[in-house]
């Protein structure tokens, strides 16, 4: 199974959990972590159990993907994203001598 065939089967299985277009991402990192706590959460998916997504080794560190209401607006929250983003680039080839690790410190 390709990079892409694993993508789109990891969507896949989001998109059955919440079928719901959600138009607002929030990546919700160092300083914005506690808006977390103010998304009126209908569903919390951790990032272990959707299909190739890389996990944390830290166990503090599980990370979510969260999907409710803030504000009044449909949103998803992502935390622990810039790990989980930079391990997809890294387990893609992005790093390998590519040049670019100097942008990620």
């Amino acid at each position: 199974m390709d990079y892409l065939d694993q993508i789109q089967e990891a969507v896949s299985f989001i998109q059955k959990l919440n079928p719901t277009e959600v138009p607002i991402g929030i990546i919700l990192g160092t300083g914005l972590g506690n808006l977390g706590n103010q998304i009126e959460v209908e569903l919390e998916i951790d990032y272990k159990d959707i299909p190739h997504f890389p996990v944390s080794t830290v166990e503090s560190h599980s990370g979510k993907l969260i999907f409710g209401t803030l504000s009044g607006k449909k949103c998803s929250g992502h935390e622990r994203a810039f790990s989980l983003l930079r391990r997809l680039l890294d387990e893609g080839g992005y790093f390998s001598g590519s040049g670019h690790e100097k942008n990620w410190a």
